[in-house]
């Protein structure tokens, strides 16, 4: 039977991913040493079709924060256990943050061209009030399911020097910054660099105007 005229459109149901987060961690020197805790906390996503991966870009390296990040959400590539140990050192933190930065540049590069592997053993595949739901086994694998759905021609680095959050979806295709300040930080570069090349020629040919490159003379 071809099913391309008998299957009535929008009769196939969607599927919602999710991760189990939630730790009870502590600092230790440079390292995070904790628990995942006993009872299972479904995470689905952030509110508002925010990505969890683009947090965890611009997320900071230092300890007090990456212990922040541990103790709400976990681990990235340890299964979650009931009560289960783990430690993160800090260099493994940098090593994650690494590896998924350089995969969102690739694609930016080549939006079209993803690949995708992952061997999942601890994942399940439940229907629950109604929906589908596919609960993989670690963050790191959530994080990646994020990346391969989300319109890869809108991800971005903002162009801003020092900009502290740079990776971001941007709302719309000529978005280059990732906020306002950092497009207005652009426009005044634009300007300064425009009056340094440009601004000793323009005066001449406008002798009586009084203007330089920070306003009125």
């Amino acid at each position: 039977m071809n099913t391309k005229y008998n299957t009535p459109i929008n009769s196939l149901q969607g599927i919602r991913f999710c991760a189990l987060v939630g730790t009870e961690s502590e600092l230790q020197g440079d390292t995070v040493v904790g628990r995942w805790k006993s009872t299972q906390e479904p995470f689905y996503g952030l509110p508002r079709k925010q990505l969890l991966l683009e947090q965890f870009l611009n997320w900071s390296s230092e300890d007090q924060h990456i212990l922040r990040f541990i103790r709400k959400y976990g681990p990235l590539y340890q299964n979650w256990i009931r009560g289960g140990k783990f430690w993160v050192r800090r260099s493994i933190w940098s090593t994650w943050q690494s590896r998924l930065r350089g995969m969102w540049e690739s694609l930016m590069n080549e939006p079209h061209y993803f690949r995708f592997k992952c061997v999942i053993d601890g994942a399940s595949f439940s229907y629950k009030n109604s929906r589908f739901e596919f609960r993989v086994d670690q963050l790191a694998t959530f994080l990646y399911i994020e990346m391969a759905s989300c319109d890869r021609r809108r991800l971005r680095k903002c162009l801003a020097d020092g900009c502290k959050a740079p990776y971001f979806v941007a709302r719309h295709l000529g978005q280059r910054y990732c906020c306002n300040n950092c497009a207005t930080w652009a426009q005044r570069e634009f300007k300064k660099n425009w009056w340094k090349e440009k601004g000793a020629e323009w005066r001449k040919q406008h002798p009586r105007s009084g203007i330089n490159g920070h306003g009125l003379t």
